[in-house]
């Protein structure tokens, strides 16, 4: 498995292909993670990655600060940190994390992969499950575990199930 691929690796070079070389080496086929937030990585490199075994993950971090008490990022004070767009970023403009959901990714990378959603539930469930080896879930069919979201065509959030029951 390959975190956050692209994200603070060397970069890929025809004489030294590094990480993201050896994530798209087909007799490998290792699950590889991205972050789908137009920022850590660029929806044309998405488009290019079709082989791999995507998954995507949030990053998601708490830009914890109201203004009236400092906030926390990694544990440590936030000051200077700000939400930019999808990101979070350090004072001098370091990419501290993403601030986006699941549903966010899956609105946002929905016109960026051809298959749409079947796509989108490739990289954000079944692979996942995979990788995880929870032979339980990632899709939906009969004796799997039914941890859903429901969306309308727009993919605003209808339900959530969990075990196959409905949640607030």
């Amino acid at each position: 498995m390959f975190t956050h691929l692209f994200n603070a690796m060397p970069p890929f070079h025809h004489r030294a292909p590094g990480p993201i070389g050896a994530a798209a080496q087909d007799s490998l086929r290792p699950t590889v993670t991205l972050i789908p937030d137009g920022v850590h990585v660029h929806p044309a490199v998405l488009r290019m990655s079709p082989t791999l075994r995507r998954c995507f993950v949030t990053d998601r971090v708490a830009v914890a600060d109201d203004g009236s008490t400092p906030g926390t990022l990694f544990g440590r004070p936030s000051e200077g940190v700000y939400r930019d767009g999808p990101v979070a970023r350090l004072a001098d403009g370091t990419l501290a994390g993403s601030t986006i959901t699941m549903l966010d990714a899956a609105r946002i990378m929905i016109g960026e992969l051809e298959g749409g959603m079947l796509s989108v539930q490739v990289v954000t469930s079944f692979h996942a499950a995979n990788a995880l080896r929870l032979r339980d879930r990632g899709r939906i069919d009969a004796r799997r575990r039914a941890d859903l979201i429901l969306v309308d065509r727009r993919l605003n959030l209808q339900a959530v199930l969990i075990g196959g029951r409905e949640i607030d």
